[in-house]
Parts: structure tokens; C-alpha cells; sequence
């Protein structure tokens, strides 16, 4: 008995580590809601619908230790619709301090968003902007299958600031793999985006 005990308890501590790792690739579908009257607040008169729109594409994040404490990060995503597309790209390097089994992370960086609508006319509306961003968020490890991540980043863009809140939810299928789904919100100035991802985490 005391020996299945210590197996699990060993097993447990293998499944968090997994979850506060900074070596990891993250990869999914993400779904996006932009509210009425949004699209001004990038491109102005050019096109700011009265009604909802919702976009789908994909999400790419992966980060790299560069040892105990620094890492590198990438968090890229892509929706469209029709003739409309929003790309968000942030790019950093941060800091980690972790406690028991959980982690405390603060990166800095640039934000790239580029929104670009393609009109009847053949004529293009783009917002094509890049902006220092701060980003701050924590890995909590819930259970020894189950942890938590959410995350704020501040961008200050030319027209103003953007927040972008997250928070992820990580299922752990075994010490490398793992199902994750998320959502989240994001707003500019009069704009408003929620977003929601579901893919999978692979962490080295």
C-alpha cells in the first residue's frame, strides 16, 4: 500500500510540472464575436456595422525556457469572415517564479493586430498597428489532471490602449499532452471581441 501511495503522489507531482511548463506548443480553432459598432474603432467610417459579426480561424502559442526563470514566448491568431480579417500577433520575453506547483508569469513585448476588410469595390480598409504590450497571468494547478490560466495583457497602440483578458482551461491526458479550451475578451477603445479556443497543449 505505502508503496502504491508514494507511486501516486509521484505521479501527481509529474502531472504539474507538465502543467507550469515553459517548453510547450499550443494549437487549436478560435471562434470570435465582434459586437455592433466595433469595426470603427479600427477603421473608422470605412466600416463600423450596426449588427455582431463572428469570425473563425486558428491559434498558434508556444514559449521556450532559456533557463530557471526567463522565457521566450509567441501567441499568434487568425479569424475571418467573408471579407474580413483580424490578426493578432504577440511576441516577448518573460519572467516566471514558481511556488509549489503553480507559476507566476510576467512577459513584455510587442502586439501586432492588423484588421483588414476587403469592400465591393475592390477598395481595402486596413488597421495595421504595433504597440509595446505587458503581460501578466498565473498557472494554477487544481487538481493533478486539471490547472487553470488566466491572463491580462495592456497594448498601448497608437488610438489607444487595448485589454485583453483569457483564461484557460487545461485537461491533462498524460504528462505532455494535454485538451485545453479557453475564452476570452478583448477590448479597443469602443470595440469589444470575445473569443473562445479549443485545441490542444504539448509541453517538452
Amino acid at each position: 500500500m505505502k508503496k502504491i501511495i508514494i507511486a501516486l503522489l509521484l505521479s501527481n507531482a509529474a502531472f504539474a510540472h507538465a502543467a507550469a511548463s515553459y517548453d510547450s506548443v499550443r494549437l487549436g480553432i478560435q471562434g470570435t464575436q465582434v459586437k455592433s459598432h466595433s469595426f470603427g474603432s479600427y477603421l473608422g467610417n470605412d466600416y463600423n456595422p450596426n449588427e455582431s459579426k463572428d469570425l473563425g480561424g486558428f491559434y498558434l502559442d508556444g514559449s521556450l525556457a532559456f533557463n530557471d526563470h526567463f522565457y521566450g514566448t509567441v501567441d499568434l491568431t487568425g479569424v475571418t469572415r467573408a471579407s474580413t480579417d483580424i490578426d493578432n500577433y504577440f511576441f516577448g520575453v518573460g519572467y516566471h517564479y514558481d511556488f509549489d506547483f503553480n507559476s507566476l508569469y510576467t512577459s513584455v513585448g510587442a502586439n501586432m493586430v492588423e484588421v483588414v476588410r476587403n469592400h465591393s469595390d475592390s477598395r481595402e480598409s486596413t488597421f495595421d498597428e504595433t504597440a509595446v504590450s505587458l503581460e501578466v497571468g498565473v498557472k494554477l494547478q487544481l487538481t493533478s489532471f486539471f490547472a487553470i490560466q488566466p491572463q491580462y495583457r495592456l497594448s498601448f497602440f497608437n488610438k489607444g490602449q487595448m485589454y485583453d483578458y483569457r483564461l484557460i482551461n487545461e485537461l491533462m491526458l498524460t504528462d505532455c499532452v494535454s485538451l485545453e479550451a479557453g475564452i476570452g475578451y478583448n477590448k479597443f477603445i469602443d470595440a469589444e471581441q470575445f473569443n473562445w479556443q479549443g485545441g490542444m497543449r504539448f509541453s517538452f
